[in-house]
This record gives C-alpha cells, structure tokens and sequence, in this order.
C-alpha cells in the first residue's frame, strides 16, 4: 500500500489552538463520456466532497477527498465503490491493523496521524495536505474508465501525486487488466515507443536512457497508468516513473486511428 505517511520527516512544530471543521458537500459531474456510440445507459452519479482539517494560525493541515456517489445501485457501482475506499485508503489510511469504514473514517485518521506526529515531535512545523478527486472519464458497453488524482504532502522536500487508472467489466465489475485492453500488446508496445521517441527528441538507434530517461534495463515498456479518452488512448508516466521528479508527469496521447487495430476492448 503506498502509505504516504512513512516519509515524514520530523522537523520541529510550536503547538497553537486547532479547530477541526469536518464538512461535507454535494455538487453535479457530467464528466462520464459514452464514448462508443451504443444503447447502453452510462452511470449517474453525483460527486460528494469528504474533507477534514486543522487550521493553525496561517497554516492548515486537511485531506479532502471527492468521489462519486451514484444515484441507482448495482453490481458494478459496488465494486466502484469498494474500489475507491480501498484506493484512498491506500493513498491516505495510515493503520495496517485495520480498514476504513467510509471516507470520514479516512479524513478522521489522517488528522489524528498528523496530530500524533506533533506529540512525538512538539516543534514540528509543517503542515500537511491530501486532495484525492475520483471520477470516471470514460464508458462504453464494455467497460469504464476510473481515475484517481491524487496529491499530498506529509512531509519532506516537496509533495508527490499522479493519476491512477482502473478499468472495470461494464457489466460485471470487476476489474481488467491493462494488458487485456489489447489483442496485439507487442504491437502497440512498438508503436508507443515510436511515437514517445518522436514526441522526446530521441533518436531511432539512440539508447532510451542516454537522453536522461530510467526505463527498466533500458528498454521501452509502457507506463503503470493507461487511459481511454474521447480521442485516443493516453499514456501517463507519472513523476520518478521513468524521470526524475523535475520532469513532471510526462503524456502520450495515440489517436485510435492509429491505435485501433491494436485494441481488443474499448
């Protein structure tokens, strides 16, 4: 679980007066897209604003998390729904002898793991800070498209995020892999790595990594995190996937014209 609290670095905090403000608030998405053109019903959901925080002077410790709600139950929006308290749970829920029963239990645990660092450590002076926004950015008759963003900082030089990727069985829920989106992966393999070379200046018979690059021995592989989207399928290295952090998430986005032949579900 990638437990974010663990690289805390305790520095030293002067204590003042906390209120805690724990609210939460409702508001419309349009964000699911019926990109293939069928008689399937794409899900209605609201997205629901779970959030908690401490404010100490100027500075303010919080963790807001916003995920969907859907409006009609069924298999797949449970599985969703499990799928996404795990996730969060896995971004911000630092207990490994329990589970979170709801995001309020998930917001709740991670201001009392902030204000467990400052009875260890009294001069601690960092705030910290969680955002997690849920949302399905694409659906079909075959599948959807779930997306985590992610961002926090619990410490140390700078805050780490990245975009998460699920893709879940339309009519089943369950979960696919991104290796079953296609029926020729090499192919497409081949194909990403042409167009990544052509997008970052890197020469044909040059080595990946000679410009800077850490692909695992130095061969081309696709990223952690694939994406379907209106246009095509996008690919998301995200930060110290295969750069340093400087460099930034790093997007590859391959039209379906060119993807298409390669593609088993979409």
């Amino acid at each position: 679980m990638r437990k974010l609290f663990y690289f805390i670095l305790i520095a030293g905090i002067s204590v003042s007066c906390k209120k805690e403000t724990p609210t939460t608030d409702t508001s419309k998405t349009n964000a699911v897209i019926d990109s293939v053109k069928s008689d399937f019903d794409t899900l209605d959901y609201d997205m629901k604003k779970f959030e908690k925080r401490i404010v100490e002077g100027q500075d303010t410790t919080e963790l807001v998390l916003d995920v969907p709600v859907f409006k009609a139950k069924s298999v797949v929006t449970d599985s969703i729904d499990k799928l996404v308290l795990n996730e969060n749970s896995s971004l911000f829920y630092n207990d490994t002898l329990s589970q979170p029963k709801d995001f309020d239990a998930i917001c709740t645990n991670f201001i009392n793991t902030y204000n467990q660092a400052l009875k260890e450590e009294p001069e601690y002076t960092t705030s910290w800070q969680g955002y997690s926004t849920t949302t399905i950015e694409y659906q079909s008759s075959k599948l959807l498209n779930l997306v985590v963003d992610y961002w926090a900082f619990t410490g140390g030089a700078h805050g780490n995020g990245a975009s998460i990727s699920f893709f879940i069985d339309a009519k089943t829920g369950k979960q696919i892999k991104k290796e079953n989106l296609f029926s020729d992966l090499k192919g497409f393999t081949k194909l990403a790595e042409q167009k990544f070379r052509k997008q970052q200046s890197i020469p044909k018979n040059v080595n990946i990594n000679e410009t800077g690059y850490w692909f695992t021995d130095e061969k081309f592989h696709l990223p952690l995190n694939i994406f379907l989207t209106e246009k095509g399928v996008k690919l998301v290295y995200n930060q110290y996937e295969v750069a340093s952090y400087a460099e930034g998430p790093i997007e590859l986005l391959i039209p379906y014209k060119e993807a298409d032949k390669y593609l088993k579900l979409k």
